[in-house]
């Protein structure tokens, strides 16, 4: 740019040399105003002193150039007249080029204020968004310590206890509601330190199933009963999991852990004391409710079993009725296979299948029907699988997945 802008502060001198050779003009001594003058003004008010200046000076050069080339002699230089012509085109340069510069100077003071004033405005912006959530943060602290135990205790105080899978929905729907969060589900947790996604309300980031290990939320919190993704943060430590919950509270029953309630997505700036207090203490009334409901759902279960531990078919239908309930409030998969195997065999497919799992017993064809919760198709030929390592005699007649 600087090269750009000197060329053309030596070009348009030099167009006036060229005009005032053809012209025989020699300088424009007798033209006022003069040719030289003018386009040292326009230099100079345009690029500033420097620009000016070296305008000027090709106009002294030029304009003696022209005197020389009519008078063939250079005694004429030191005529009071030209040397007066050549100290205005000096003068006149340094004297509008420090106007430019001025402006120029107070212009840049004036957008280097403007942009600082846009960035104390920014600064006040971020500054009010960060105590609009505080404030936010605070109001949801107080309702929690406020409200937040004697709602919850209405809330589940009303549930219905018969079934345990109806205490899950209702209390990962609440928490949901509750709290402000986009995902929170309820994992089993079974002694091979493996967690099975039991129920999940909103959007879920975690996997259906993982390791304890492969979490490092939800191992602090079977370490330390809670825990958040604000701890993993202050530590170098990293799961393997693609994205860690936000917050982990473990569910503790009378024979260990039964599993955690977790709440898979939360803005971290929302995480707080009461939070982590308010899901442990929810943790703490799910084992409650869910052991009073497990019992409860377990000795009706009983009566209505038959005697080899299988459930009669006029049952199946209430049981997929729910599970397409579930899949439609919460995207729960579910798979169910139909088999066919020797009487005998009926110890061995039991011990195939999870505790959530159901098997059927169909009399009329002397098959039965396994109904596998929270179960997507890899899972069921997985469990197809099983089922030929521990039966290889066993017969499939059909198997299908709602996913």
């Amino acid at each position: 740019m600087s090269g750009l802008r000197l060329l053309e502060a030596l070009i348009y001198p030099f167009i006036i040399f060229l005009f005032d050779i053809y012209t025989k003009g020699m300088g424009f001594l007798n033209l006022n105003p003069n040719p030289y003058l003018l386009v040292v003004l326009i230099v100079a008010l345009r690029m500033g002193t420097t620009f000016g200046v070296i305008t000027s000076i090709a106009s002294m050069f030029f304009s003696a150039l022209s005197i020389y080339s009519s008078m063939g002699s250079m005694s004429f230089i030191l005529h009071p007249k030209i040397l007066m012509n050549f100290f205005i085109l000096i003068a006149s340069s340094i004297l509008f080029g420090l106007i430019k510069d001025g402006y120029d100077h107070k212009v840049e003071n004036i957008t280097r204020r403007l942009k600082e004033r846009e960035e104390e405005i920014l600064m006040l912006k971020e500054e009010l968004e960060k105590c609009r959530r505080n404030i936010k943060a605070l109001g949801k602290r107080i309702t929690m310590e406020k409200r937040g135990v004697s709602m919850l205790v209405s809330h589940l105080s009303s549930m219905d206890l018969v079934s345990s899978e109806d205490v899950f929905n209702e209390v990962v729907k609440f928490v949901r509601d509750f709290i402000g969060s986009d995902g929170v589900s309820i994992y089993s947790f079974s002694k091979n330190d493996f967690l099975r996604l039991k129920i999940r309300s909103g959007v879920g980031v975690l996997p259906n199933s993982f390791r304890i290990d492969d979490s490092v939320v939800v191992k602090n919190a079977m370490r330390n009963g809670v825990a958040s993704i604000l701890d993993m943060l202050k530590s170098d430590e990293r799961g393997r999991i693609e994205v860690e919950p936000a917050v982990a509270a473990r569910i503790d029953g009378k024979e260990g852990t039964m599993g955690f309630l977790v709440i898979e997505l939360m803005n971290p700036e929302d995480i707080n004391r009461s939070v982590l207090a308010y899901t442990k203490m929810v943790a703490g009334v799910i084992s409650s409710l869910v052991e009073t409901s497990m019992r409860i759902e377990e000795k009706l279960l009983e009566r209505l079993k038959n005697p080899d531990g299988t459930y009669p078919m006029d049952l199946l239908e209430d049981f997929m009725k729910r599970l397409d309930e579930r899949y439609e409030d919460f995207s729960l998969p579910y798979s169910v296979v139909k088999l066919r195997i020797s009487p005998q065999d009926i110890e061995k497919l039991k011990k195939v299948v999870r505790s959530t799992d159901r098997i059927f017993h169909d009399p009329s064809d002397d098959s039965y029907v396994v109904v596998l919760q929270v179960c997507n198709s890899a899972g069921l030929d997985s469990f197809i699988k099983r089922v030929k390592k521990a039966i290889p005699e066993a017969e499939i007649i059909e198997k299908r997945s709602k996913e």
